[in-house]
């Protein structure tokens, strides 16, 4: 007797391994095993502005956490509904055990990038984005999007997680994770063993690696989308991450094979796109200090130039033959800054009393607040609807993101005072603040 795999999910998903790799006789050879490629050419190069400090391994285990979450919420028992979606034509296609029987699907033998790119959105993204339907259908408007606009598509390739907010406006979507894809032979084992080693970017006159061009890559691409998750594959091994609230810290798994089975890549897909959305009991970020710039929605980084010579400076419209030690005012901007003001410059210090402090904190940060930092308001699922399976209802708790921008040590700590760093608010201050700062018209989750 055979099974859909939508009678049992867990149990698909536990034994749903990637379908091998075919190589033709016309693909770039692979490199020697446990050698790096030296092939990755990405046109990323040392740049001041990326503020990556610190990259770690996630902890506890990153198998541990995918394993646990897989048993918690992702049901054993049958939905009632086909593998296939009839509205969207998404279907399980990952093969597993004998005892389910999945639609084939067949794709010619890799020969570039353009092939591993199909078996990646095929098998692994597809499967990924029906079983995320399935169990959380309030999700249902989010999918896998393909992304060509890059100076790399030759040995690099983007795919988005991504809803839209604004059907009339495409351009306004939010993008949850970023699935980044190279070939085999530019991306081996070795070389994102090495990635996962590294422990920050350089932020000195150094000469990026291949690893150190991966990471600011990636980084560049989370930045912009405003994304805090990635996955970077080359379909044969795959690495999970996830950047920091200000982007100044990552974390990483160990580098997982496609024949992996504790956990399957599969699950561990599965599990790392329902956190990108805030699902229940996921993984998430300890709270940890970060420029508070970093924090604010119109941080930004610039576009890369597609055309190089848009980084020509322009010709200087100042006629102003001048000497240093002349008056301001022989420049024509004594208006804007008088002499004297040269003379007597202001020094601004930062008040003794603790509570001025606070208080001028959380004056600027009601401001700063009301600019949306956060996650947009079409993540927060209702807490009224009720779902066919035994699994929760995907959660972003509001409040509980603001909570992190309060730190957990004090380096000037007053008896009566709200415990945390010198910048820090109380949280229940920081929530007053940003009901007030909330248009009547949004909705709390």
């Amino acid at each position: 007797m055979t099974y859909r795999g939508t009678d049992d999910l867990r149990g698909y998903l536990k034994d749903a391994i990637l379908p091998r790799l075919e190589y033709a006789p016309k693909a770039t050879p692979l490199c020697i095993s446990g050698h790096k490629t030296h092939r990755n050419h990405l046109t990323v190069r040392n740049q001041r502005y990326r503020q990556l400090y610190n990259i770690s391994p996630i902890k506890p285990l990153y198998d541990m956490l995918v394993v646990e979450w897989i048993k918690k919420k992702i049901p054993n028992r049958s939905l009632g509904v086909l593998d296939e979606d009839e509205e969207t034509g998404r279907t399980l296609s990952v093969p597993s055990s004998h005892k389910f029987e999945i639609a084939h699907i067949s794709l010619p033998p890799v020969r570039d990038l353009e092939r591993i790119y199909s078996f990646v959105l095929q098998f692994p993204l597809q499967t990924a984005e029906r079983i995320i339907h399935l169990v959380f259908p309030k999700a249902k408007c989010w999918h896998f999007e393909t992304n060509f606009d890059d100076n790399d598509t030759a040995i690099y390739r983007e795919i988005h997680w991504s809803d839209y907010l604004d059907s009339e406006h495409p351009a306004n979507k939010y993008v949850a994770i970023i699935i980044a894809c190279q070939p085999s032979w530019i991306l081996s084992y070795e070389d994102l063993w090495q990635f996962t080693e590294l422990c920050s970017l350089p932020t000195d006159e150094f000469h990026f690696r291949g690893k150190e061009r991966l990471w600011g890559k990636l980084w560049d691409s989370c930045v912009r989308k405003r994304a805090h998750f990635f996955v970077l594959t080359s379909y044969q091994h795959w690495v999970f991450g996830t950047f920091s609230e200000g982007y100044t810290s990552a974390l990483v798994s160990p580098v997982i094979s496609a024949g992996s089975r504790d956990p399957t890549i599969m699950e561990a897909l599965v599990y790392w796109i329902a956190t990108a959305l805030g699902a229940p009991d996921s993984f998430m970020w300890p709270n940890i200090p970060e420029p508070i710039n970093n924090l604010h929605p119109e941080f930004k980084i610039p576009e890369s130039p597609k055309d190089l010579s848009a980084l020509a400076f322009a010709e200087s419209l100042s006629s102003w033959d001048g000497k240093s030690e002349e008056p301001v005012s022989s420049a024509g901007c004594a208006t804007a800054v008088p002499d004297e003001d040269m003379k007597t410059p202001t020094i601004f210090l930062k008040p003794r009393d603790s509570s001025k402090t606070r208080e001028m904190v959380r004056t600027w940060l009601a401001g700063v607040l009301s600019s949306n930092i956060m996650r947009p308001q079409h993540l927060t699922i209702s807490e009224e609807w009720k779902g066919d399976t035994n699994a929760e209802p995907l959660m972003s708790d509001f409040f509980d993101e603001l909570s992190s921008l309060c730190s957990s040590s004090s380096e000037d700590t007053e008896t009566g005072a709200p415990q945390g760093h010198w910048l820090a608010l109380p949280c229940s201050d920081v929530k007053e603040s940003v009901v007030l700062a909330i248009p009547k018209s949004t909705t709390m989750p």
